[in-house]
């Protein structure tokens, strides 16, 4: 469990209330919210998942160099239902994607929450998984394809249903790709992301962009 409670002790240190966990970018005063996904041809027109995976990719490569030591958080969900089989479908990004097969016997897991029908039925139980590691000790192009396509399996290309939050302990940012039409990037300070902010200001979501702008031009 040394690298779960070393991922707790960090988050503790640097980001005390905020939890990993869907709408990361709501959850933090510092943040960022990209649009990935350019619907303006529609997601059948092969350039859509192009620009996903550009983007995804060139915010990663933006945020992550290849000597920063970063944390794969990796949320996900076993479902125990025989009415609901489609939802444990998809890829597991762990160990897929680990391309340092050594890295493997240092993963922890942990479980989260178990839910249960009205009946007293376990639904299904959550779980966290962590593994620290370099860059390109992970494919992580092929993991932001996968959560890409997490909402089209029926597209035939890997995908995963599996909730990815990647931490760099030096910057203190964390990324959040949470599917095929956006990104949160959160930090704790400014300064950290405002080179993010000014560089891809054209790719941030309009609708969150007078919050982000308030943040970033005060």
């Amino acid at each position: 469990m040394d690298g779960m409670n070393r991922l707790n002790n960090y988050m503790e240190a640097n980001f005390p209330k905020l939890e990993l966990a869907p709408a990361l970018f709501y959850h933090s005063p510092i943040g960022l919210r990209f649009e990935i996904g350019v619907p303006y041809q529609g997601i059948e027109h092969p350039s859509y998942f192009q620009t996903v995976k550009m983007r995804s990719v060139c915010l990663f490569e933006e945020i992550f160099d290849a000597a920063d030591e970063m944390c794969v958080v990796v949320n996900s969900y076993e479902n125990q239902l025989q009415d609901y089989p489609f939802l444990n479908t998809g890829i597991n990004i762990i160990p897929t994607f680990i391309t340092n097969k050594d890295l493997l016997a240092e993963v922890d897991r942990v479980e989260l929450e178990r839910e249960y029908e009205e009946d007293g039925q376990l639904a299904g139980i959550s779980y966290q998984s962590c593994v620290w590691c370099k860059r390109d000790e992970i494919d992580y192009k092929g993991i932001l394809t996968a959560i890409g396509y997490q909402d089209f399996p029926h597209f035939n290309h890997p995908f995963t249903r599996e909730g990815v939050y990647f931490i760099n302990s030096r910057s203190h940012i964390i990324y959040h790709l949470y599917d095929d039409r956006g990104l949160g990037v959160v930090s704790n300070h400014v300064f950290s992301i405002s080179g993010l902010y000014r560089k891809y200001n054209s790719w941030i979501l309009d609708y969150d962009r007078q919050r982000i702008d308030s943040v970033f031009k005060s």
